[in-house]
C-alpha cells in the first residue's frame, strides 16, 4: 500500500475513503451490471461471439446469461470486500486523527461542523458504496431466468 494511503492527513481522509483498487473494481462492477441490465431491457440475443480471432456460434443463450451472472457476482463480492475494508480503515484513521488533532489544520472542528462533516461522509458512503452494491444486485436479478 502506498504511503499516502496510510497517512493520517485529514484532508486525504475526508476527501475520499475508497482506494484506487476499490474504485477500479467499482467501475468494472458498474460496467458489467450495465451490460447485464441493458441486455435484458433491450432483449439482446447473441448468436455469434468473436474472441481472439475465433468465431463461436452460440446455440444456447442461457449459458451466456449464466456466465454474465457469475461475472457480476464476482465483481460484486470483490467490491463489497474491498469497500468495507476501506470504510473500516478510513473510520479508524478518522477516529485516530480526531483524538490527536482537529480535522482541519489551524481550526478546531466545532460541533455544528462535525455534524455537517459526518452528514457529508454518510452521503459519500451512500453514493460510493451502497448505490453500486444495489446496482450490482439489480444486474444479477436481471440475469436470473424467469420461471
Amino acid at each position: 500500500m502506498p504511503s499516502d494511503e496510510r497517512s493520517d492527513d485529514p484532508l486525504r481522509v475526508l476527501s475520499g475513503f475508497l482506494t484506487e483498487t476499490t474504485r477500479h473494481v467499482r467501475r468494472t462492477l458498474l460496467a458489467v451490471s450495465t451490460v447485464a441490465i441493458a441486455s435484458k431491457v433491450l432483449d439482446v440475443h447473441v448468436k455469434t461471439l468473436s474472441l481472439l480471432g475465433a468465431t463461436i456460434e452460440i446455440t444456447n443463450e442461457r449459458w451466456l446469461s449464466h456466465g454474465l451472472f457469475f461475472v457480476v457476482l464476482y465483481f460484486w463480492v470483490m467490491f463489497v470486500v474491498y469497500a468495507f475494508s476501506d470504510v473500516h480503515r478510513s473510520r479508524n484513521a478518522l477516529t485516530r486523527i480526531t483524538r490527536r488533532q482537529s480535522l482541519l489544520p489551524g481550526m478546531a472542528l466545532e460541533y455544528r461542523d462535525s455534524r455537517s462533516a459526518s452528514l457529508l461522509l454518510g452521503f459519500r458512503g451512500l453514493l460510493d458504496v451502497i448505490l453500486p452494491m444495489v446496482y450490482g444486485i439489480v444486474g444479477m436479478v436481471a440475469l436470473v431466468p424467469k420461471a
